[in-house]
């Protein structure tokens, strides 16, 4: 079971970086990829269900704080003001 889930977000990353080629194909404008984090430790480990609880929803909401999420959020607000 371990190898399925670190295999799932290793598939979500191949997925993504592939749709972000074919966008590049037929779009032709700049395209920004901007991440956005969730830690997820053994020590605050979230459940991989829709139905998270109310700590879990905390966790997810509270990660916006972080240093590397609010870089994202500057690098956001910036090339939104560009256009």
């Amino acid at each position: 079971m371990g190898n399925i889930y670190k295999n799932l977000f290793i598939t979500q990353d191949y997925e993504h970086d592939q749709l972000i080629q074919y966008a590049s194909e037929w779009f032709d404008g700049t395209i920004d990829i901007i991440d956005f984090a969730l830690e997820n430790n053994d020590k605050n480990r979230l459940s991989l269900s829709w139905h998270l609880t109310d700590r879990e929803k905390a966790q997810v909401y509270g990660s916006i704080h972080s240093a590397n999420n609010q870089a994202s959020l500057r690098k956001l607000q910036a090339l939104m003001k560009e256009q």
